[in-house]
C-alpha cells in the first residue's frame, strides 16, 4: 500500500534505491569473498577456507552491510572499506565510501579522502603485484595461472580502471551539483525578477492612477471651486445669475462623480478587456474649452488639428490630459487672467502645445520650480511618448510648452 501523502514518483525512487543497494551489497560481498584468495592463510592448498578465511568472510559480510547507510553515515562505509583494504581483501568498498564522503560530507575530511583513497588503491596494487597477496584475479580470469607477468600487470590495470571510474563518478557528481545549483539560482533569480516585475507593474499602475486622478478629477474640482467662488460673489451682490451658477456647479459635480466612477470601473476591469468608458481624445478638447468659457474663464484659443483618425489612443489621451491639466493649473493659480492655448497637430509635424497665462494679476502663481504634482504628471506623460516639455515662468507669464511626436496605433 502506498504511504499516505507519498507521490508515485517518490515511491519509485525509494524502491529503486532499496533494490540498488541490495544489488550493490550482493555484488560487493561476492567480490569480497572471491578476493579472500588474496589473503595469505585464508585458504589451503586445496582451495578450502581456513579458520582465518572464515573469520575474513564474517568481516567482509559485516563490512559490506554498512553500504546500506552510505547516504546517512558515509564515514562508516569509508572506515569499513579501509579495514578490508588493510586486510588485503579488496578496495571496492573503500572507493564507495570515499565517493559517499566526498559528495555528502564536504570539509576537511574530503581533502584527506581525495589523496588517501587513491594512495590506498595504489598501495593495494603494489602489494598484490610484488607481495604474498594477490593471485585471485589471475586465478579467476587467466588460463595460465602461473604467469608472473600477468600477476604484476593485472593489479595495476584493475587499479587504473577502478580509479578512472572513481574520479569519473566524482566529476559527474560535481557537474550535477553545479547544474543543480545553477538551476536553483536561476529559479531564484527568475522568482526575484517576477517579484520585481510585479512591483514595477504595481508602481506603474499607481503612477497611472495618480495621474488620472490628478488630471481628471483635479480639473473638475478646480472648476467646482471656481464656480463656488462665483456663487459666493453673486449671492453677496444679489446677482440673479446665482441660480444659473448653482446649476452649473451641480453639473460639474455630477461630471466629477462620473469621472471617478469610470476610473474605478477601469481599475476593476480585467487585463485584456475593453475599459468601461471610452478614453478621452483630442476631439474632446473643444468640450473642455466650452465648459471653461461657460464658467467665466477668459480663454484665447487657436486649435489646428489634422489626421486625428490616424493618431494612437496614447497620443490622444496624453494631449487631452495635458490641455486639461494646463488649464486647471492656470485657473487655480492665476484666477481672472487670460489663458492662451495654442495647439497644432499633424501627422507630419507632430503636436505642439503651448498654454500660457499672465502672472501680474496673480501674485500667488506658480514659480519656475514647477507646479508640483501637476507639472510632474505632465512631464511623465510627455516622457512616456518621447516628447519634450518646458514648464516655468518667463517675462511675467507662466508657460507650458510641449512638443510631441505623432504616434500611430502601430507605433504606440
Amino acid at each position: 500500500m502506498q504511504p499516505s501523502g507519498a507521490s508515485p514518483s517518490r515511491v519509485v525512487v525509494i524502491t529503486a534505491s532499496i533494490v540498488g543497494t541490495i544489488v550493490l551489497f550482493a555484488f560487493g560481498w561476492f567480490v569480497g569473498f572471491i578476493e579472500l584468495f588474496n589473503v595469505p592463510g585464508a585458504v589451503t592448498s586445496t582451495q578450502q577456507l581456513t579458520g582465518l578465511g572464515a573469520l575474513g568472510g564474517v568481516v567482509i559480510t559485516a563490512a559490506w552491510v554498512t553500504v546500506f547507510w552510505r547516504h546517512r553515515v558515509p564515514v562508516l562505509v569509508l572506515a569499513a572499506g579501509a579495514v578490508l583494504t588493510v586486510l588485503g581483501s579488496e578496495y571496492l568498498l573503500l572507493l564507495i565510501g570515499g565517493f559517499a564522503v566526498a559528495t555528502r560530507r564536504p570539509g576537511r575530511l574530503v581533502r584527506w579522502v581525495r589523496w588517501g583513497v587513491p594512495a590506498a588503491v595504489v598501495g593495494f596494487a603494489l602489494r598484490e603485484a610484488f607481495g604474498p597477496w594477490g593471485g585471485a584475479v589471475v586465478w579467476a580470469l587467466a588460463d595460465n595461472r602461473e604467469s608472473p607477468v600477468l600477476e604484476v600487470v593485472a593489479p595495476f590495470v584493475i587499479a587504473t580502471l577502478s580509479l578512472g571510474a572513481y574520479y569519473g563518478a566524482l566529476a559527474l557528481s560535481r557537474a550535477y551539483r553545479r547544474t543543480d545549483t545553477a538551476t536553483h539560482r536561476a529559479e531564484h533569480e527568475r522568482a526575484r525578477a517576477d517579484m520585481l516585475g510585479d512591483e514595477l507593474e504595481r508602481t506603474r499602475v499607481r503612477e497611472q492612477v495618480a495621474r488620472e486622478l490628478h488630471d481628471s478629477l483635479g480639473q473638475r474640482l478646480t472648476m467646482i471651486s471656481f464656480r463656488s467662488d462665483e456663487i459666493e460673489t453673486a449671492a453677496a451682490a444679489g446677482d440673479p445669475r446665482v441660480v444659473d451658477f448653482a446649476r452649473s456647479l451641480r453639473a460639474e459635480t455630477v461630471r466629477a462623480a462620473d469621472d471617478l466612477g469610470a476610473l474605478v470601473n477601469d481599475l476593476r476591469t480585467p487585463l485584456g478587456h475593453a475599459p468601461s468608458a471610452p478614453a478621452p481624445t483630442m476631439r474632446g478638447i473643444a468640450d473642455i474649452v466650452r465648459s471653461h468659457r461657460a464658467a467665466g474663464v477668459r480663454l484665447e484659443t487657436m486649435i489646428l488639428l489634422e489626421g486625428l483618425d490616424g493618431a494612437s489612443d496614447l497620443l490622444h489621451q496624453n494631449v487631452y490630459r495635458l490641455v486639461q491639466e494646463g488649464l486647471s493649473n492656470a485657473v487655480r493659480h492665476a484666477p481672472g487672467c487670460v489663458i492662451r492655448i495654442f495647439l497644432d497637430g499633424t501627422p507630419i509635424d507632430g503636436v505642439r502645445l503651448r498654454i500660457e497665462n499672465d502672472l501680474a494679476a496673480a501674485p500667488g502663481a506658480l514659480s519656475t520650480h514647477g507646479a508640483g504634482l501637476g507639472a510632474t504628471g505632465m512631464r511623465e506623460r510627455v516622457d512616456q511618448i518621447g516628447g519634450e516639455i518646458w514648464i516655468g515662468e518667463h517675462e511675467g507669464r507662466f508657460i507650458v510648452d510641449a512638443t510631441l511626436p505623432w504616434l500611430t496605433p502601430d507605433a504606440s
